[in-house]
């Protein structure tokens, strides 16, 4: 038995069938494709990998000038477990955790990125600072990781100086905040703004 269309039919049909056509070719553009997720997916398995591996020399390197006297005070134990804060990651253990060498340093990845290696041994001063003094061995073990970087020791201590000044102009805001937190013992200000800031900046990606 055959069944006659009419015109009207036919022409709903064949806009319906186009219609559909039409559906199926943005979804096979748009949907993303197993190799689409699996490439995104390394990329962002490769991006965790490198901040793991820059938050870890980090810490290594800042350990190295905070006992580069003899001595891992509680000032730069409590400035190095504050930064788990800043960077939202678990503080590696501080007693465990080795010091790394100027050479291995300088051999890292943190090397490929100038900027990094100025945030870094930025950093590095200001935990030699963070005691509330100086000492000598301390800046010494900074000059001895910025020749290793090929840094000048002019470069350096200007790098020492702001951050110096970035130590002198939070005095007032720190002893402000600490005023405040009379009655809170539990309570501690940490580093200053400066010193969060480029721990940002050099472990965020």
């Amino acid at each position: 038995m055959r069944f006659a269309m009419s015109n009207d039919s036919a022409l709903i049909f064949i806009v319906a069938a186009n219609t559909l056509a039409v559906a199926a070719a943005v979804w096979f553009l748009v949907s993303p494709s197993d190799e689409d997720d699996s490439k995104l997916a390394r990329a962002e398995a490769k991006r965790r990998s490198y901040r793991t591996q820059i938050i870890r020399l980090t810490f290594r390197a800042l350990k190295a000038v905070a006992v580069a006297d003899g001595i891992f005070h509680e000032s730069e134990r409590e400035l190095l477990e504050a930064c788990e804060d800043v960077l939202t990651v678990r503080c590696p253990d501080l007693e465990e955790l080795e010091p790394i060498s100027p050479e291995d340093l300088a051999a890292s990845i943190i090397a490929r990125e100038p900027e990094k290696v100025a945030a870094l041994l930025q950093l590095m001063v200001h935990v030699s600072l963070v005691d509330g003094e100086e000492h000598p061995a301390e800046f010494q073990a900074v000059q001895r990781y910025g020749v290793a970087f090929g840094v000048s020791l002019q470069v350096l201590r200007e790098l020492r100086l702001k951050v110096m000044e970035d130590h002198k102009a939070s005095q007032e805001e720190l002893h402000t905040s600490q005023a405040a937190l009379v009655g809170n013992p539990a309570a501690k200000v940490v580093g200053s703004a400066g010193f969060y800031a480029l721990l940002a900046s050099l472990c965020h990606r």
